[in-house]
């Protein structure tokens, strides 16, 4: 191993890491997809590739709460976060917002260093144990999510619709990757630009201050919400955070904005050792990460070493593009070239098929949106067809 070139494709892998973390709708899976095939045609080595997109996925968990914040265009991990940051974005507050992200994910990466061998000694247990109990834990979650609250039969149609939605993706005939692209795009990033009508928004360059509590209770409650996400198949690292929520009874945004940095990029971590621990992969880049290397001991220790270093260069990295480029992310024209580039990704990726299912999302999206939902009920896009497989 020549520590020069494996140098060379961490940085490279931050770096794509930072453009797909700040264009919506692009996705580290379709970069992960183009490394495998330039892994299975030309040969290159499947080792340094794997590092490159390890990288990749920990830079985007922290880049991606920038869009999120001055798009209002988040994804699936941090659109629990966009109710939230739009209210410092609107104060002239939104650098504190992706701040307080990076902080969470420093939080958790120093926490999952020293907590490590406990981690590793006990998680293949518990996973294996929770698995009996998957069907009610998500019934109960469904129950709960439909019946808490007013509006209940609109929410009932949510639930039903986001469900015949997810089950008919994952069951046409075709790369169930390339459609996610569109199902994801649609359900949190399109709708949430579309449904955006403009505010007066500042640049992120106010003194940022948090307290130590905060930190404190924003991390613990990341990384039991990352630990319950990974532990529970569909949950996703926002409905889990949200019981993390309830459990430890956050009750200051600051904490929820720190809790939601540590969950994403410890949820991106996860994603990829789970293959080691219990040799399942949550997610394309791990799927595809399995396909060009055999993870054994000494693999994860360097990835934990690398996940470190690219945590620290990730937030710096995020930090200064808040506060340098933040007022860029407030532009129409920038709104109306990240809809196109969608539009454009999906025509390419799953052709017509794509784009009737980025509608489909899109429209579901913005029903969510206008009636006030939590945008919780679009994760039953999945957690419905888990709970049938699990029946």
């Amino acid at each position: 191993m020549d520590i020069t070139v494996l140098f060379i494709y961490v940085l490279l892998g931050v770096f794509l890491g930072t453009v797909t973390g700040l264009v919506p709708g692009l996705h580290t899976n379709n970069i992960a997809l183009v490394f495998y095939f330039l892994y299975i045609v030309f040969g290159f080595d499947g080792f340094y590739f794997s590092v490159s997109l390890f990288s990749m996925a920990i830079t985007h968990s922290f880049v991606s709460f920038i869009p999120s914040v001055y798009m209002n265009a988040p994804e699936e991990g941090t659109f629990l976060s966009l109710s939230i940051s739009q209210k410092y974005a609107q104060k002239g507050l939104g650098h504190k917002a992706v701040f307080l992200s990076v902080v969470g994910g420093f939080v958790a990466s120093v926490l999952l260093f020293v907590f490590v061998p406990l981690f590793f000694l006990f998680y293949d247990s518990v996973y294996y144990f929770v698995r009996d109990y998957v069907f009610y834990f998500l019934s109960v979650f469904l129950i709960y999510a439909v019946f808490y609250g007013e509006k209940r039969l609109k929410k009932m149609i949510v639930v039903f619709l986001s469900g015949l939605l997810g089950l008919l993706v994952l069951n046409v005939p075709y790369n169930k990757n390339f459609l996610l692209l569109p199902l994801f795009s649609g359900l949190f990033g399109v709708s949430g630009l579309l449904a955006y009508r403009g505010g007066s928004f500042k640049n992120g360059l106010e003194s940022v201050s948090v307290s130590t509590k905060d930190v404190f209770d924003g991390g613990v409650n990341g990384i039991f919400a990352s630990l319950l996400s990974t532990l529970i198949p569909s949950l996703g690292i926002t409905s889990s955070t949200l019981l993390s929520k309830k459990i430890f009874r956050l009750k200051s945004n600051d904490s929820l904005m720190v809790s939601l940095g540590g969950s994403t990029t410890l949820d991106a971590f996860l994603s990829v050792i789970m293959i080691y621990l219990v040799n399942n992969a949550r997610s394309g880049v791990g799927e595809i990460i399995s396909n060009m290397i055999f993870l054994n001991k000494d693999v994860v220790l360097l990835f934990l070493l690398v996940f470190v270093f690219v945590s620290s260069v990730s937030g710096f990295v995020t930090l200064r593009i808040s506060r340098k480029g933040g007022m860029w992310f407030n532009k129409d024209f920038l709104r109306y070239c990240v809809l196109g580039f969608v539009v454009f990704m999906t025509l390419f990726t799953s052709g017509y098929l794509g784009l009737l299912v980025l509608i489909a999302s899109t429209c579901l999206g913005l029903y969510v949106i206008r009636n006030g939902f939590d945008k919780t009920l679009m994760n039953f896009v999945l957690i419905v067809p888990t709970i049938l497989f699990y029946l």
